[in-house]
């Protein structure tokens, strides 16, 4: 939900913790950063890649990777 809000402190708090895992795909196979590109959430997005654990390239349950939620939601700023 965090990074669906683009509550950056508290994606930044969670990040921090060592059992949070922020690559872990939800019941569609949407991790976080999946999620925050498609709100357009783009500063959570730059703070989930600065991380080593999360994947740029893990799809979801129907095939889709971040950048293609981007592109079809026609985030610019998010592909970019």
């Amino acid at each position: 939900m965090a990074a669906i809000r683009g509550h950056e402190s508290v994606v930044n708090q969670l990040l921090d913790q060592e059992d949070v895992n922020p690559d872990k795909p939800d019941d569609r196979g949407r991790t976080p950063l999946t999620w925050a590109v498609i709100e357009g959430q783009e500063s959570v997005v730059k703070q989930l890649l600065d991380g080593e654990d999360v994947s740029p390239n893990k799809p979801d349950n129907e095939g889709r990777k971040p950048l293609t939620c981007a592109i079809g939601k026609g985030n610019e700023s998010v592909v970019k």
